[in-house]
């Protein structure tokens, strides 16, 4: 997933559980004057984390 790589998400199954993580990094922050995670970004990290829940239940 392209946009996935963009972001950095890296995602490893642990105990038979799918987890997601989302790396710190500079190009992902929405406002420098308050270092916070942009709004799309996180909206994007949870859908593709969705995503990957539904590719990783059924197999594909």
């Amino acid at each position: 997933m392209p946009y996935a790589h963009f972001l950095g998400m890296k995602a490893q199954i642990e105990s038979g559980q799918l987890l997601t993580y989302l790396p710190t990094q500079e190009k992902l922050t929405g406002n420098p004057n308050l270092p916070a995670l942009h709004g799309g970004v996180i909206g994007s990290f949870l859908e593709l984390t969705a995503l990957s829940e539904g590719l990783f239940r059924t197999g594909e």
